[in-house]
C-alpha cells in the first residue's frame, strides 16, 4: 500500500496513518481468530510471547521472517496471518463488525 502511494506520488496525513490503521485491524481480527478457535484459551499476547521467547533463546534479539512469524500464527490459527496479508496485498478493504462504531471505520464496508 504505502508503494502504491508514492508512486502515485499521493501522500498526505490521512494516506500515511493508513498502514497504521491497517496494522491495528489486523491485530484486531487476528487476536478475535486466535480467541474464538481456543475458546477464549489464548490470544493474540500468547503469540507475541511466543516469538519473545524465540528472540531471548536466539541471545536476547531476532530479526524474525515473515515465515517466522506466520509459522508462530500458525500454532494457534492455521493460515490466518496469511489470510489477513493477503487481502491487504490484494488491496481488500479490511471491514469487521466490530469496528462499525468507529469514526474511522472505512465507508466501503457500510
Amino acid at each position: 500500500l504505502v508503494d502504491r502511494m508514492y508512486r502515485g506520488k499521493s501522500s498526505d496525513r490521512e494516506l500515511e496513518g493508513l498502514p497504521y490503521q491497517q496494522g491495528e485491524f489486523i491485530a484486531f481480527r487476528l487476536d478475535n481468530k486466535i480467541r474464538k478457535a481456543s475458546a477464549q484459551a489464548n490470544k493474540l499476547d500468547d503469540v507475541m510471547r511466543e516469538l519473545l521467547k524465540q528472540a531471548d533463546d536466539a541471545g536476547g534479539t531476532k530479526n524474525f521472517s515473515a515465515q517466522e512469524i506466520a509459522i508462530a500464527f500458525d500454532h494457534y490459527v492455521p493460515g490466518a496471518l496469511r489470510q489477513e496479508l493477503s487481502k491487504v496485498e490484494d488491496g481488500q478493504v479490511l471491514c469487521d463488525e466490530a469496528f462499525s462504531k468507529l469514526s474511522f471505520y472505512p465507508k466501503e464496508c457500510y
